[in-house]
């Protein structure tokens, strides 16, 4: 078969990936179509066809057949880092990842394709990646939480939400195992941004972080922590977060009252006590 690939024009390679593309897409033909796609990738063709690829998933907002994306994005991840990997390409996932993430512009369709992209990606190799793929991963998941938000239909955004959020979780759980190899703060922009649709134990890990990385040194650095202390404090956070943003106020006091008792009660306890007096919860005043 690979002899066969030797023989196509140039000009004609581009054709041939769409078509594949396409037919991989088609149930009672994928199968087939990725066998082809494989051979394809595997002979001299290989890396010009994985560069077509890459180009028709980061143009796949302008593409006007939606499947063909999902066809190169399902082959790209079965390739790089699925079960049937083709060993004899040479491309790490931080070269592909950003071409994922402006594929995700193509819709829902595009967007789902991807999640079970990078879900393969990270359960089988998320311990394994280096800091710059990790860079281009949560770029990818900041990006994927901005598009979620604004898809139309109720249905759609709802479980495409789901499946990022396991994404998000597969991180989570990467970092508490010591395994995850990209920047601690870019994560935690991350959950961040989606905190009100984060699980309680996600809100409290970043509230810690958050909380650990104010001290004396920072900048304002009572103005941020009472600003982190009232954004949890709010009425619609869960009774747990709102009682952790109390005890984070109670343990700011204990650790630097001596040194910094008047700028800790002027700057710190005062602006947040004084609406203690409106608090409907008797627990949390």
């Amino acid at each position: 078969m690979y002899y066969y690939y030797r023989h196509i024009p140039d000009g004609e390679l581009f054709t041939l990936v769409t078509t594949l593309c396409t037919v991989i897409t088609v149930k009672h033909l994928g199968k087939r179509a990725w066998g082809l796609m494989r051979d394809l990738l595997r002979s001299r063709s290989g890396h010009t066809a994985l560069g077509y690829l890459i180009e028709i998933i980061a143009k796949g907002k302008l593409c006007p057949r939606p499947n063909v994306v999902v066809g190169a994005v399902s082959a790209v991840s079965v390739a790089l880092w699925g079960s049937q990997r083709v060993e004899t390409l040479r491309c790490q996932p931080g070269a592909v990842i950003p071409a994922l993430s402006c594929g995700m512009e193509g819709g829902p369709l595009v967007m789902a394709e991807v999640f079970i992209s990078m879900k393969r990606l990270l359960a089988k190799y998320g311990k394994d990646l280096q800091q710059l793929s990790w860079h281009t991963v949560l770029q990818l998941l900041s990006k994927a939480v901005r598009l979620c938000r604004v898809i139309k239909e109720e249905d759609k955004r709802v479980e495409l939400s789901k499946q990022l959020h396991q994404l998000i979780d597969i991180v989570e759980e990467l970092n508490r195992d010591g395994e995850y190899a990209g920047s601690t703060e870019q994560m935690y922009a991350l959950i961040e941004s989606c905190a009100d649709e984060r699980p309680t134990c996600s809100v409290l890990a970043l509230m810690d972080y958050r909380a650990n990385s104010i001290d004396p040194l920072s900048a304002k650095w009572l103005c941020s922590m009472a600003d982190l202390v009232e954004r949890y404090l709010m009425e619609e956070n869960s009774p747990a977060v709102r009682e952790k943003a109390v005890s984070i106020l109670h343990n700011v006091y204990t650790k630097y009252h001596v040194l910094y008792e008047r700028d800790v009660i002027m700057d710190l306890m005062i602006p947040v006590l004084k609406k203690a007096v409106d608090e409907g919860d008797m627990k949390i005043q």
